[in-house]
């Protein structure tokens, strides 16, 4: 993966973004203190693939994106090139 590339450790999200659409919806719910957020929809019509991001070191290898719209540490911008590991492919 390129530096300067979007990352997520929300997993329904990097699927959603996974589509490319130009439109995201999204819930935060809140539990005894925990937030979980929810894709609740989108409109990404690409065939997409869902792939791991090696961080050896988060601290040093990803930095907040600056124009997230999402609550801290959801979307983030990888620094420098990193490996990847191909999870599952996600038809449309």
């Amino acid at each position: 993966m390129a530096a300067g590339s979007t990352v997520t450790p929300v997993i329904d999200l990097a699927k959603a973004f996974s589509h490319k659409p130009h439109r995201l919806e999204f819930e935060i719910h809140e539990t005894d203190g925990e937030k979980r957020m929810e894709v609740t929809g989108h409109t990404g019509e690409r065939h997409g693939y869902l792939y791991r991001v090696l961080v050896a070191e988060p601290g040093v290898d990803m930095v907040q994106h600056p124009t997230s719209v999402f609550p801290a540490e959801i979307e983030m911008l990888t620094t420098r090139d990193l490996p990847l590991q191909f999870l599952e492919e996600l038809p449309i």
